[in-house]
């Protein structure tokens, strides 16, 4: 297994003197590492005076865990395809839920789903919250990658009433 240098992206904030994103949604391996590397060693420039960073993660609320969980299917088999190089059109629910899978395709949505936050508006938010302790800051960049537009807009409603 080869070595995979997650700090890289801090890395490259400190030398730019930006802002740092990190793609939560992309790894939630060794984020805090790459944070904390970038926080320790940014130099402030006359764009930015102090370290300023943003988690990008996949979120999918619902008033329910049972309705999150099965909007997150939809994202769950696009994720899937585009892992292997396939369709990158997302499925309906219903065409997620016939789709035949292996044992290690099952496998690898569960371990998919630790780049996702999925569940009702209090779960979520508290998962959040939890990630912003982890990663030391209150800015996210939330990905919805679900078919149906309503259930898009669904957890961006939820997700600004359990903050608001």
């Amino acid at each position: 297994m080869a070595f995979r240098d997650y700090t890289s992206g801090g890395k490259a904030g400190r030398r730019k003197w930006t802002a740092f994103t990190y793609g939560h949604f992309i790894t939630p391996i060794n984020g805090e590492q790459a944070l904390d590397y970038y926080y320790k060693n940014f130099q402030p420039s006359p764009m930015l005076a102090e370290p300023k960073a943003n988690i990008c993660v996949f979120v999918v609320c619902a008033p329910t865990q049972e309705k999150a969980e099965e909007i997150a299917l939809s994202q769950d088999m696009w994720l899937l395809s585009v892992e292997k190089g396939g369709d990158t059109r997302i499925p309906s629910v219903e065409e997620a839920k016939n789709i035949p899978l292996t044992k290690d395709e099952r496998m690898k949505i569960q371990e998919n789903r630790k780049r996702m936050i999925i569940g009702k508006p209090q779960i979520v938010k508290d998962e959040i919250l939890r990630l912003s302790e982890i990663y030391k800051t209150e800015e996210f960049m939330i990905i919805n990658n679900v078919h149906n537009f309503h259930d898009k807009i669904t957890t961006y409603t939820l997700l600004a009433d359990a903050f608001l």
